[in-house]
């Protein structure tokens, strides 16, 4: 587990109000058609979604971000996902 501070409450990269788990876990949603790619179950927005889910998913792209920094999303730099 990746240790963080208080729930992340920063933009990402300046033009959103979300949390980076939020894009995260709502670009999943719009990859998947709004369903679980596990189980082909309908999955509930960020704001109905559990709480440790959405911890989960701060973590995951904590870990993003901490590993590829600016990067992370610019298809430029070489960084695939």
């Amino acid at each position: 587990m990746i240790p963080t501070a208080a729930p992340v409450a920063a933009t990402v990269r300046g033009m959103s109000d979300k949390t980076p788990g939020q894009v995260a876990y709502e670009g999943y949603l719009a990859h998947s058609g709004g369903r679980s790619l596990v189980t082909m179950a309908p999955l509930p927005s960020w704001e109905e979604q559990a709480g440790a889910i959405r911890e989960a998913w701060e973590q995951a792209a904590g870990a993003v971000l901490a590993e590829y920094g600016d990067d992370a999303g610019d298809m430029s730099s070489g960084v695939r996902f």
